[in-house]
Parts: structure tokens; C-alpha cells; sequence
């Protein structure tokens, strides 16, 4: 299997834009995601094009893998890159919730 080079270049806090270079033979390319980089990992499929870049939109509080494939005319797999992770570039702060008890909710008795 060939190996296909994948960058990101444009980080937002909520995405990342994945690039590649072109493979002769290709009729299409899919981008596959995982929040885990594990062996064993199963990764989810995001979106396919035709060109060399692709959006994956997901807020980037957290590390995603990303992979990326190269499908011959009859959808197999020749060329695969990655996984790429995703730099975490936006933070989440926590917020406590003001919340109003009914006192009719309230059990008084014990």
C-alpha cells in the first residue's frame, strides 16, 4: 500500500483543514476520524472528495486522529496517510449551574 502524506493547515477552534498531495490512480479520497489512538482503534468515516483537502469540523478542545485514503475506480483502498492528530486549540471551562428548587420537589418527611 502507498503511503499518502497528510498535513493540516488551517486550525480554528472549530475544525481543521486536512491537505494532501495527489496520487496517480485515485478516483476519490476519504477522511476517517477517532478520538482515540489506540491499535486496535476503529475509525469513523467523516466525508469523501474528489480534491486534495477536505474540512473536518469538529471543536478542537480535544485531540481527534485523522487518516486519510485513496479509493481506486473500483473503491479500494491503494493509499492511506496518517493518523494525524489534531492540535487542541481552543479550552473548555467548566461552569456550575444556578439552579432553583421547586419546594413542592422537596420531601420533608423523613
Amino acid at each position: 500500500m502507498q503511503n499518502l502524506e497528510v498535513q493540516l493547515t488551517e486550525i480554528t477552534p472549530d475544525g481543521v483543514t486536512v491537505t494532501w498531495e495527489p496520487v496517480p490512480g485515485a478516483r476519490t479520497y476519504r477522511l476517517l476520524w477517532s478520538d482515540r489512538n489506540i491499535p486496535a482503534q476503529i475509525y469513523k468515516k467523516s466525508d469523501e472528495t474528489n480534491g486534495t483537502s477536505l474540512r473536518f469540523d469538529r471543536s478542537t478542545h480535544i485531540p481527534y486522529y485523522l487518516k486519510v485514503q485513496a479509493l481506486d475506480d473500483s473503491g479500494a483502498v491503494f493509499a492511506s496517510g496518517g493518523p494525524v492528530p489534531t492540535p487542541v486549540n481552543r479550552t473548555l471551562r467548566p461552569q456550575l449551574e444556578k439552579r432553583r428548587i421547586s419546594p413542592g420537589l422537596l420531601d420533608f418527611s423523613g
